[in-house]
């Protein structure tokens, strides 16, 4: 399902992603790689505050997961500019 949503967004079809990844989350919700993508979806439509959301909900499941520090540590300062 994570590989659909990530081909859905790289043909720009974001709310085919985001759909497909609502069904994701309903499937395994604690799975952090489906946060990560809406994540990364989120910040291809401009929704920065969805992309650190989304990341945030990662890093609550996967607290010492570098990748997501450092994404939403740059979200972060980027969304304070």
């Amino acid at each position: 399902m994570a590989e659909r949503a990530s081909q859905a967004a790289r043909r720009g079809d974001y709310r085919g992603a985001l759909n497909t990844l609502d069904e994701a989350a309903r499937i395994a919700p604690r799975y952090a790689l489906v946060y990560q993508y809406r994540s990364n979806v989120a910040y291809l439509m401009g929704d920065r505050e969805g992309a650190i959301a989304a990341l945030k909900k990662a890093l609550g499941l996967e607290p010492d997961n570098a990748l997501f520090q450092t994404n939403l540590r740059r979200l972060e300062q980027a969304s304070a500019r």
